[in-house]
């Protein structure tokens, strides 16, 4: 038995004396009887044992423990998250506590076991999941899904997005992003929508769809027409409201854009 068990074992033992001077002393019984309960505890006592160390060392004992299972635990998470992602085509990398798969970025808070999950580098928030491999998949999983849905073609999209950019610019030469992306929620809604515009018939086209939407666009002509997207200064970028960021690639790289332009190709 180990040195801190018999400090323990010696701390339950003055306890359970203390606890019987009390019961006997409540039940009335002789000064005789009561005084060698409380004798009992006073030879306990001359042992001499320093409880609060024995606690320090058993506290640093058991966070010995926590850093080892967590270790494990981190270990399991990556492990298995990348296998899973594999079906994605995703491969996982990084480093604790910032992981990276395809477009998106795992924030992982190993102490209080959770992660939060980003589209871009801590760009856009998607969500907060436990620390749990098929829980931070399927969100991944389901945003990817909701990414690559197309809600109407190439043609359409540009098509829309000029009509919303003329909205916007106003005769200018460029348009605010977001303002742009204000216009297209409203010009991709369904006719169901327009006729009667309540919760059930509207389609969400958040900051996110929008960003991979002109990602996959590109900068290639469609309908005669391109987009041009014009980064953000520093001090535009701070300002997040007002800005996107685009992905160029599908490996999570990208910028942040504070304008955009849609200009026709002449050949």
């Amino acid at each position: 038995m180990s040195s801190v068990d018999q400090v323990f074992d010696w701390a339950r033992d003055v306890l359970k004396a203390i606890y019987e001077c009390k019961r006997v002393e409540k039940s009335g019984c002789s000064l005789q009887r009561f005084e060698k309960r409380v004798m009992k505890v006073e030879k306990l006592l001359s042992v001499g044992y320093d409880f609060n160390s024995a606690v320090r060392e058993w506290l640093e004992a058991q966070k010995g423990v926590i850093r080892s299972r967590r270790e494990k635990v981190l270990d399991e998470f990556a492990v298995e998250l990348e296998r899973l992602l594999k079906d994605l085509g995703f491969s996982l990398r990084g480093q604790y506590p910032l992981l990276r798969a395809g477009l998106f970025y795992i924030e992982v808070f190993p102490d209080e076991f959770y992660c939060r999950v980003w589209y871009g580098p801590k760009q856009e928030f998607i969500g907060r999941v436990e620390l749990d491999s098929k829980r931070v998949f399927k969100l991944i999983r389901d945003t990817w899904a909701y990414l690559e849905k197309r809600m109407v073609s190439d043609e359409e999209f540009v098509s829309k997005l000029r009509v919303a950019y003329d909205r916007v610019a106003n005769g200018g030469r460029k348009a605010p992003i977001i303002r742009v992306l204000s216009e297209m929620a409203w010009l991709l809604q369904d006719k169901s929508f327009l006729l009667n515009p309540k919760k059930e018939n509207y389609k969400s086209y958040d900051r996110v769809k929008f960003s991979f939407d002109l990602f996959r666009l590109g900068s290639k002509p469609v309908n005669g027409f391109r987009t041009v997207l014009i980064t953000a200064t520093r001090s535009q970028a701070k300002r997040r409201r007002s800005c996107l960021w685009v992905p160029r690639d599908l490996n999570g790289n990208g910028s942040v854009y504070a304008f955009l332009r849609v200009e026709e190709v002449r050949e």
